[in-house]
């Protein structure tokens, strides 16, 4: 699991990286107990799952998104912002994704767009990121980035 962790977080600085995990699939034969499973991490499209290798029919991942409503004094806050700035954003929900009967979930940060750059948010972080998780500003920091661009 923290293989998983690190390649995300090392994911998040280019555009687009493989992983590839083996997971557990349903224990009938020990041949089968395990698949591949090819993570393509696109830090603009977010985190698709893609199986690779299947051989049987029941060996099939599935997917489960389950988007999550951004903190209301996160919202407030981007909104003062911006209204400061004079400049309007565009708020895209995020989400987590697990995969069916793993323990493997991806929480997808909240992207905000202000003049056409994406800032990534989540929920109860005093910081947000800019494009990707390797570059950070706090919050109270973001109306001085934005009168900078």
């Amino acid at each position: 699991m923290a293989e998983l962790a690190d390649a995300l977080d090392l994911g998040s600085s280019v555009l687009d990286m493989q992983v590839q995990l083996l997971l557990p699939a349903p224990l009938k034969n020990p041949v089968e107990l395990l698949f591949n499973l090819l993570i393509n991490i696109n830090s603009r499209n977010g985190i698709d799952f893609l199986l690779c290798e299947k051989e049987r029919d029941d060996l099939m991942v599935n997917i489960i998104k389950q988007e999550i409503d951004i903190e209301e004094t996160l919202k407030k806050k981007l909104e003062f912002v911006c209204n400061f700035c004079n400049t309007k954003c565009e708020i895209q929900k995020g989400s987590i994704r697990t995969i069916e009967r793993t323990n493997l979930s991806y929480v997808e940060p909240h992207r905000i767009i202000i003049k056409g750059i994406t800032f990534l948010a989540f929920n109860y972080e005093t910081n947000i990121y800019i494009e990707n998780l390797s570059t950070k500003i706090k919050i109270s920091e973001l109306e001085d980035y934005l009168k900078r661009i």
